[in-house]
């Protein structure tokens, strides 16, 4: 009976709608319908609008690696992604012209070692009136001030004894003389007096002696001086050795930002990398957006993106929301543009997490990630294309 009513209701509406009347009917119910549906789907749905970008992964407690002085990578131990432990050295710098450098002062502190050994032998010389010095290198030049001091006591002492001999002489003609001859006894012994005081006024050898001992004193306090200008050159040269090399400030994962090839140069203070602690829960994108296109991203901004590791896309999209964008642009390229740094923190629990769901190898290699802008809705553009809404 109801397969009956419903043959009948069918045929009922099939002759309705054949009638003019009720074709316009149901066509104006239908047009109503759809222009609903596209009102409500331009008010509410949203075009999805691609940023991509290049960045990485990072956390809240990194350590940025950088060179203290200028350097030339002679060898880099450790690759990108890597796991590295408190202090071992990431790279280390060509030491070459250092350690020549080190080499001539090493040289020099011992050639002045030599100096000052011929300043001592110079020294006991002069006081033991006996030359130890050679005729060689360094101890030459005070051989020859020995050997004329020398010269001049011996001198002074056959003088001195030709005096001596002489007053010896008038001394046994005096003795001899008789009573008689007062005046030339007088004559005599003023003779012998003139003599002493000749032999006593002999004092070029000690003259000589404290001159060279002078100059034995200065060369001392010369060679200690030069010795230890020379070891404090030699103290910083050794510590830019040290610098040379760069050691992990911490445990952590290795980032380096651009491929490192031995014989790559950078400038004194120059970043080139940074550890990241795997184990923090709060983790970051680092980003960098062209000047055209800062714009679409401002800070603060709740943002959802998808990050294109080394395997493939995961399109599952993931909050964060933007908490720096550098002041001033961090790269500038020859044809003048120019990037600025952007900071997102992503709410997520672990990075390893993180680092497994998106496909992402390491937590520091580098991403392509796509900033999906969600701001205006189909019916906010046709508005705006019209002026209607500004």
């Amino acid at each position: 009976m109801s397969t009956k009513k419903q043959i009948r209701a069918l045929n009922s509406r099939i002759q309705l709608m054949q009638t003019p009347r009720g074709m316009t009917v149901f066509l104006i119910v239908i047009l109503i319908v759809i222009a609903l549906s596209g009102y409500f789907a331009a008010a509410t749905v949203q075009p999805t609008k691609v940023l991509t970008t290049q960045g990485y992964i990072t956390t809240s407690n990194r350590q940025i690696l950088s060179v203290n002085n200028p350097l030339k990578v002679k060898s880099i131990h450790y690759k990108n992604g890597d796991y590295v432990e408190k202090g071992v050295k990431i790279l280390e710098g060509d030491t070459t012209s250092h350690i020549n450098s080190v080499d001539l002062i090493e040289e020099q502190i011992r050639n002045l070692d030599k100096r000052h050994e011929a300043v001592n032998l110079f020294i006991t010389s002069l006081q033991q009136k006996f030359n130890h010095l050679s005729q060689s290198e360094y101890q030459l030049e005070y051989y020859g001030k020995v050997a004329y001091f020398l010269n001049t006591i011996k001198q002074e002492k056959d003088q001195k004894q030709a005096i001596k001999d002489k007053i010896d002489s008038k001394k046994i003609q005096l003795n001899t003389m008789a009573s008689n001859t007062l005046e030339e006894k007088e004559q005599i012994q003023n003779e012998v007096e003139t003599l002493q005081q000749q032999s006593e006024s002999f004092t070029q050898g000690e003259s000589v002696y404290y001159q060279l001992l002078s100059e034995s004193g200065h060369a001392k306090t010369q060679i200690m001086n030069e010795t230890e200008s020379l070891i404090l050159k030699r103290r910083a040269l050794e510590k830019e050795m040290e610098q040379q090399s760069v050691k992990a400030p911490e445990n952590g994962i290795l980032h380096i930002y651009q491929p490192i090839t031995t014989g790559a140069e950078f400038q004194a203070q120059q970043m080139f990398g940074e550890i990241t602690d795997g184990t923090n829960t709060e983790s970051f994108i680092e980003t960098f957006v062209e000047s055209h296109n800062r714009s679409k991203i401002s800070n603060k901004q709740q943002i959802k993106f998808s990050i294109i590791g080394n395997k493939q896309l995961n399109h599952e999209l993931i909050k964060g929301s933007v908490t720096l964008i550098e002041e001033s642009p961090t790269i500038t390229t020859q044809d003048g543009n120019t990037s600025y740094r952007y900071k997102v923190r992503i709410q997520s629990n672990k990075l390893e997490e993180l680092i497994s769901k998106h496909h992402v190898t390491t937590a520091v290699e580098p991403l392509l990630i796509h900033f999906i802008e969600n701001d205006e809705t189909y019916l906010d553009i046709f508005l705006k294309s019209i002026n209607v809404k500004g």
